[in-house]
C-alpha cells in the first residue's frame, strides 16, 4: 500500500482535499506545490489522480495527466498502473488500456487520460482533475491556456501544478510560482488557490543541513541523509 508520509498528509492532502464550502464542494480549485527532486512527488501525483477518478463525486469524471511531452505524461500514468495492478480492490473497478495510456472506471463512466503539447482536441475535454507534473518544463503557455478553464462545467474541478524548481523567469511556471507565493504571504486574496512551496529562503546557507529540510520534506524517509551529504560535498 502507498502510505502517505506526515508532510504529504498534514501539509498537502488533508488541507487540499479536506476543506469544504458551504454547499459541500471542495474549497480549492487550483493548487501549486513545489519541492526538491526525489521527494515522492510522482507517487503522490499518481494517488491524487486515482482519487480524482474514483472518489471525487463528479459525473463521468475525467482525470488528466499533463506533461511537456508524451513520455513525461506517461511517467505518472505508469505509477497509476502499478498502483492498480498490485491492489486487488482497484483491479475490480479499473480497466487498463495501456497501449493508449488510458484507464477506465466503468461504473461511473470515468476515465484517466494523458495529455501533452502533442494532444489533439484537448480544448473540448471536460476535465474534473488535472495534474500538471514537472510544471516548470512547460516552455510556453500554450498548453496552460488550452486546459486552464477545461473544468468550468464541472462542479468542483481541481487543477494541480506540482513541480521542482526551474530557471526560466519568463515561463508560465514562474508566473504561477509568483502568484502562489503572493497567496501564501496573504498579499493576494484568492481563497480557492492552494499553495505549498518547499524551498530555502534567499539568504540561507545551502551547506546548513537544517536548510536542506526546507526544500526536501522527504529527507530522512524518501531521501537519504548520507546521499544528500555526499551531494553537498560534491557541490
Amino acid at each position: 500500500p502507498f502510505k502517505l508520509l506526515d508532510f504529504q498528509k498534514i501539509d498537502i492532502t488533508r488541507p487540499l482535499l479536506g476543506w469544504k464550502r458551504e454547499d459541500g464542494t471542495r474549497r480549492y480549485r487550483k493548487a501549486y506545490i513545489s519541492m526538491g527532486k526525489k521527494n515522492g512527488k510522482s507517487a503522490l501525483c499518481g494517488a491524487l489522480t486515482l482519487d480524482g477518478l474514483l472518489w471525487d463525486g463528479e459525473v463521468s469524471p475525467l482525470a488528466c495527466l499533463a506533461g511537456f511531452d508524451r513520455q513525461q505524461a506517461g511517467e505518472i500514468y505508469r505509477d497509476c498502473v502499478r498502483m492498480v495492478k498490485v491492489n486487488p480492490e482497484l483491479r475490480k473497478h479499473i480497466r487498463l488500456l495501456e497501449s493508449q495510456k488510458k484507464m477506465f472506471y466503468e461504473r461511473e463512466n470515468g476515465e484517466i487520460r494523458t495529455m501533452s503539447r502533442e494532444s489533439e482536441g484537448a480544448e473540448g475535454w471536460k476535465i474534473s482533475r488535472l495534474i500538471f507534473d514537472e510544471f516548470h518544463t512547460q516552455k510556453t503557455r500554450e498548453m496552460w491556456d488550452t486546459v486552464c478553464y477545461a473544468g468550468l462545467s464541472r462542479q468542483q474541478s481541481l487543477l494541480i501544478m506540482i513541480t521542482t524548481s526551474g530557471f526560466d523567469r519568463t515561463s508560465i511556471c514562474w508566473e504561477q510560482y509568483q502568484y502562489a507565493k503572493g497567496v501564501g504571504k496573504g498579499e493576494i486574496k484568492d481563497w480557492a488557490f492552494f499553495t505549498k512551496v518547499y524551498e530555502a529562503d534567499e539568504h540561507d546557507d545551502w551547506k546548513d543541513e537544517k536548510v536542506w529540510l526546507k526544500a526536501n520534506p522527504g529527507l530522512g524517509t524518501i531521501l537519504s541523509w548520507d546521499d544528500m551529504r555526499a551531494d553537498s560535498r560534491e557541490a
